[in-house]
């Protein structure tokens, strides 16, 4: 289980994106190895987020991960994406499938 930063911070209000943090957490742990997964949550990518924003556009999961754990709950991604992205990739999978 994972926590977003501002649950840390007894004044601060738990909202679903911070639900959306932990979720996302938990995906990229089930996508790379453990030691890969913390080596991306720790890239310093605030600084350069548009270039890293644009040069994961051919990967929209991993973009998701990265739009759910930006440090300010009004920023990351809402449920609502979540759900498209998800959808998205059954539709993904089906096509690749197909193409078998």
């Amino acid at each position: 289980m994972f926590m977003a930063p501002e649950g840390l911070n007894k004044d601060s209000r738990i909202v679903e994106k911070t639900d959306l943090y932990s979720f996302a957490v938990t995906v990229l742990f089930l996508m790379f190895p453990a030691e890969l997964a913390i080596k991306l949550l720790f890239l310093p990518i605030e600084e350069n987020w548009e270039e890293f924003n644009q040069s994961l556009s051919g990967f929209p999961l991993l973009l998701q991960i990265f739009k759910s754990l930006l440090p300010n709950p009004r920023e990351r991604v809402d449920f609502d994406s979540w759900k498209l992205i998800i959808q998205e990739m059954k539709t993904f999978d089906m096509n690749c499938l197909r193409n078998l």
